[in-house]
Parts: structure tokens; sequence; C-alpha cells
């Protein structure tokens, strides 16, 4: 087939979704085959047995998995990351696993070479860079950087809390959301080299609001967090290492009775639409139309996930379906975007076979 009609046609072929769990009932990561043509998700089954793999990102080729097994026991850090190799048939096989360089490893953001990946250790509050071999597999970490100090609020921030990371579209620093001291940091990082050094001086969100995940724009251009305790939606524009904050606004509808909830945010291929999951008391998905100049986002669809605690989701490769995870109510909903208007459909479909589903990463097999 010609490539111009592979590349066309290669929505329609079925892709492999992993869903990572975690608690008491969680054995490890499940799989399905989805085909985006039809909507028809088909469960597979557990497709690896381990610990709390509560997010996951894939490589860019579909071939590697890493999971962040997130577990802690007070004073020690134990906490893991481990590399898996996928198989066409939804397996997947353990290459190695490795210490995260932290207790909790809660996030994950492979760099744009695909020869590091970086972890958020959320008990502690630190960062560290796993150098990625070249069969998928991971080295122990080269370098860690630990935050200091703590927050505004002397319950939930009496100390960092690393929860979200990610690089810049440069790729020379990795960003990382301190939940705990409501910062989010830009550490210098060189991948070839295998270099990650702190940097003391971060970009603030709301004092209190507890900065959960953030993410870039394609064009590299803007920078956006979510919070989860007052879910404010903060913008930021990013240039040559630095972020500028230009507004904060609500993630929130209006009415809204609560304002604990922001979870997960994603940036469309395009860079024309940004989806937000709210939890708790809301349970929905809000999409953002974006302005390219300014960065500003206009809220256009408050969305139902169908469920309760959705506490990650994903687009497809061809951004046709956006796949939620809801964890307490142990449902993944699918529901079909418009790329046009970027909106979701309301009628979305449901699967219910994982328990305490918490990350979806959708690969195309090889």
């Amino acid at each position: 087939m010609p490539a111009h009609l592979e590349a066309r046609n290669s929505h329609k072929r079925p892709l492999l979704v992993f869903v990572g769990t975690m608690g008491v009932n969680a054995q490890g990561i499940y799989a399905y085959r989805f085909n985006p043509a039809t909507g028809q998700a088909t469960f597979l089954g557990l497709a690896a047995v381990t610990p709390n793999p509560s997010f996951l990102v894939a490589s860019r080729d579909g071939r590697s998995l890493y999971a962040a097994n997130e577990i802690g026991i007070r004073g020690r850090e134990v906490g893991r990351v481990s590399a898996f190799r996928v198989s066409a048939d939804g397996k997947l096989t353990l290459i190695d696993s490795v210490a995260s360089g932290g207790a909790n490893p809660c996030d994950l953001a492979l760099d744009h070479s695909g020869g590091a990946l970086l972890v958020a250790n959320c008990a502690g509050g630190s960062v560290a860079l796993l150098p990625v071999r070249p069969d998928g597999g991971l080295d122990e970490p080269a370098a860690v950087v630990q935050h200091q100090a703590h927050g505004a609020d002397p319950l939930r921030q009496r100390s960092p809390y690393a929860h979200g990371v990610a690089i810049t579209p440069d790729n020379h620093f990795v960003a990382v959301a301190d939940f705990g001291l409501d910062q989010i940091f830009l550490h210098p990082f060189d991948s070839s080299r295998r270099i990650l050094r702190e940097n003391t001086s971060a970009a603030a969100v709301v004092p209190g609001g507890a900065v959960r995940h953030i993410v870039f724009t394609p064009n590299g251009s803007f920078l956006y967090a979510i919070d989860e305790v007052d879910s404010a939606l903060t913008v930021f524009r990013y240039r040559d290492g630095g972020l500028r904050k230009l507004e904060t606004l609500s993630a929130l509808p209006r009415g809204a009775t609560t304002k604990r909830g922001g979870s997960e945010l994603v940036v469309d291929r395009s860079g024309r639409f940004l989806y937000v999951s709210i939890r708790g008391d809301e349970n929905k998905i809000v999409v953002y139309h974006l302005n390219q100049r300014t960065g500003h986002p206009t809220p256009i669809q408050f969305v139902s996930t169908e469920g309760i605690m959705p506490r990650h989701f994903a687009l497809s490769p061809d951004g046709v379906w956006l796949v939620v995870a809801n964890q307490n109510s142990h449902s993944i909903v699918w529901m079909r975007r418009d790329s046009q208007s970027g909106r979701l459909a309301a009628n979305a479909q449901r699967s219910e076979q994982v328990n305490s589903p918490t990350c979806i990463v959708l690969v195309n097999p090889r």
C-alpha cells in the first residue's frame, strides 16, 4: 500500500488499549483491543501482573510500555518503574523493574528522543531521570532532583509532592508540577548526557491550589496547569526555559458546589483544543477552544464522564475518540470526538471489566 494511503487508513486499524490500576483489588495492567472505526472494545484480560501500576506511558514506536508502580513505605524509598515489551496480542512481557528514585511514583514522561524516562515521585517530592536502553529496558536513576520547603496548606502541603512531569518542547528542561509547593519547576535536562539539574526558580500557581498535572501545546508556546484542590486552570507562556503566567480561571461549570476535583488535562495534536477532567461531585470533561495567539482557553462544553472519579483520560492517535478511566465506578468510557469542533458526543460507550482504572494508554500495535 502506498505510504500516503497507509497513513490515511491507519486510524482504522485496531488499537491496543492498556489500563493502569491501583488499590487492594488491582492486580496489574489490563488490555483491550479497540476498533476506532466501529467503537467496539474487546476485553483481553490481564496483560501483566505488577503492583499498583497507577500511571502508564508508551514509547513512540508502541513497542515498550512503562508503568509507575505507586508503592512506598514511610521512611523508605521503595517506588519502582517497570518496563514491558508489547506484543500484538496485547500481552506484556516484563523487561525489567528499577527503583524510581523516590516513594510513590505517580507520573511519567518520555523525553522527545526516547532516551530518558522522567519520573515524578509524589511522596517526598523528587523527580528522577531513568535512562532507556535500546531494548526498551530501564537503567537505575542517573539523576534525582529533590524539592524542598512546604506549601500554604498546613494539612495537605507539609512537604514537597511532585505530581506531574512534562518535557519542554525543545527537550532542554523537565517541567515538574509540585502539588505540595504550588509551583512548577523547570529543571535543566540533557538526555544524551543523562543530566538533570536542580533549578531553584519556579512559576507559582494559586496558593493552596495544589497543582496536579501540566501539559504543553504542540508548538511549545503555552503550558496549562490544573489544580486539584480548587480546580483552577492556569495558563503560562513558555519561552527559552522560562514560564510567564498569563491568567488563571476556574475549570468548574457555573453553579458548582464543590471546588475540589481537577485531575488530568490533554491538548489535541492540532493545538486548538484542551480537555480537562474534573473529579469529585462534577465528574466531567471540560472542552476548551484555545486561542492560538494568546493561549486563552474558552470553555465550549461540559460533558459527563458517565462515571465517578475520572482520574485520567487519553485521546486516540487519530483524535476521534476520548477514553476515560472512572476510578471509583470501575468503568472505562469511550466518547466519540469531532476533530473539527472539538466537541464530544453525549452517547458514550462503557466497559466495566477493570477494577479501579487509573490510567489509559492507546497503542498502535507493531
